[in-house]
């Protein structure tokens, strides 16, 4: 399994570029970068030169997949789309497996929008996470794979930071990809930065993008920029970061903004350097 220690390791998600232009982001001189949403026929092309990368490369599930997954029901409650996750995630293993990929992201749990969408007992939904990480869990053992759950939702069942504490307590091979916009638009009931301390202790990666609750919408992650104010409904990057380092460890940083839109290119770029040099220091304090 990964073990990222307490240098900073700082990269890109393939969401940055077109997926396919994987060699733009060579070009930025990561340590990582994350594979997402590559189709068959890229994927073909470009796995030999993903394998022969100098650095840190890691998939989100599913790799390889053509088109826009329509439900990816991880934690159920119907069995059959259960098991189509399931079928995703054993595809992105084994796409791992084919390159020697230090990771696999795989959301977790089921978006579930309200309770209409699906009437379960709590007990019932608990017990299916429970079950599904626990399946997940046994996959990275076969596989030598790390896991790294990315939280995501809405889930009227599962969205709390001590749900997520307790699926990392019963199964401590599985880790966390703290995604910081989708703890910040899936609940109102916890802020993303109670989310991130309580978290901290079993994040091994962070997805860094901006939002608010008012303008996220799925598939578009805002790039940061300097005026993106708390007042405004944007998260305090800097103070996120400073939580899961006081609080966790020195996780790796995959920057995750999305490829189209409309930011000043420049103060993309300048706030990336600050993030950036943000998380080295807070790094390095760490030991």
């Amino acid at each position: 399994m990964v073990n990222l220690g307490r240098a900073a390791v700082i990269g890109y998600s393939t969401t940055v570029v077109a997926p396919e232009q994987i060699e733009r982001l060579v070009a930025r001189e990561p340590t990582v970068i994350e594979i997402c949403g590559l189709g068959q026929q890229h994927w073909r092309d470009v796995k030999q030169y993903i394998a022969n990368l100098p650095l840190k490369v890691g998939l989100h599930c599913p790799i390889p997949f053509d088109g826009w997954v329509s439900h990816f029901e991880i934690t159920g409650p119907d069995a059959a789309r259960q098991e189509q996750a399931f079928d995703l995630v054993r595809r992105t293993l084994d796409s791992a497996a084919e390159i020697g990929a230090a990771y696999v992201n795989v959301h977790f749990p089921t978006v579930l929008a309200c309770h209409g969408d699906s009437a379960l007992r709590p007990e019932l939904a608990s017990s299916l996470a429970m079950r599904a990480a626990s399946r997940l869990s046994q996959l990275s053992e076969r596989y030598g794979i790390q896991i790294l759950l990315e939280n995501v939702g809405p889930n009227p069942y599962f969205s709390l930071s001590h749900d997520f504490v307790r699926v990392f307590e019963a199964f401590p091979n599985l880790k966390m990809c703290l995604d910081f916009g989708h703890a910040h638009v899936a609940s109102a009931a916890e802020s993303v930065y109670c989310f991130a301390e309580v978290v901290a202790p079993y994040v091994e990666s962070m997805h860094v993008y901006n939002a608010t609750p008012q303008q996220y919408r799925v598939g578009f992650h805002s790039p940061p920029t300097p005026d993106q104010d708390e007042r405004g409904g944007w998260m305090d990057l800097e103070r996120l970061l400073g939580l899961v380092a006081r609080n966790g460890r020195c996780a790796q940083l995959v920057f995750e903004y999305s490829a189209a839109h409309s930011e000043d290119e420049q103060a993309v770029r300048w706030s990336i350097e600050q993030i950036s040099s943000t998380w080295r220091e807070l790094c390095a304090t760490r030991g």
